[in-house]
C-alpha cells in the first residue's frame, strides 16, 4: 500500500509479488465497515497512469492556485476529449489536462484548476461555464 485517502476509506497499492515489475497494476482497497478489513479491486493497469491521475487530482484539489466548480454542460465530455488530453478514464470520473489546467468531470460536475487566472478563464470560455465556486488566492 502506498497511498491513503485523507478520510482513511480508500487505499491504493500493488501486489507485493509484483514488486520487480517496472509498471505494476494498481489496486484500490475500500474499507468494509462491518468487519474492519479492506476489499481490493483492480483500479489501473499501470502504476505510471495511476500516478499521473493522482497528480492531476491533487492539482484539482488545491495543488494549483486557481480553481473553480461548475455544473457540466450537456456533451461536455465530447468537447473535453476534443481539446484536452484525457489522463484518467473510469466511469463517472474523468480527468483531462492541458496548458496549465486540469479539468475533472465527476458525475455532472466539473472541477477545474489552473496555474494562472488566465488559464482558468480560458477553460471557462472554452466550455461556456458559469462558476458556482471560484477560488482565487489573491482574494484571501
Amino acid at each position: 500500500m502506498f497511498v491513503e485517502e485523507n478520510q482513511q476509506v480508500c487505499f491504493w497499492g500493488s501486489d507485493a509479488k509484483q514488486i520487480e515489475h517496472p509498471d505494476p497494476v494498481i489496486f484500490q482497497g475500500m474499507k468494509v465497515k462491518e468487519i474492519e478489513r479492506l476489499e481490493w479491486y483492480r483500479e489501473c493497469d499501470r502504476c505510471s497512469d495511476f500516478l499521473i491521475a493522482m497528480i492531476c487530482w491533487q492539482a484539482a484539489n488545491g495543488g494549483l492556485p486557481y480553481g473553480a466548480w461548475a455544473p457540466a454542460p450537456e456533451a461536455v465530455e465530447n468537447r473535453l476529449r476534443e481539446v484536452m488530453t484525457n489522463v484518467w478514464n473510469i466511469p463517472k470520473f474523468l480527468m483531462f489536462g492541458k496548458n496549465g489546467a486540469v479539468v475533472c468531470l465527476v458525475q455532472k460536475q466539473l472541477q477545474v484548476a489552473a496555474k494562472t487566472p488566465g488559464d482558468l478563464e480560458r477553460i471557462r470560455q472554452t466550455f461556456g461555464l458559469d462558476w458556482t465556486i471560484n477560488i482565487d488566492p489573491q482574494d484571501s
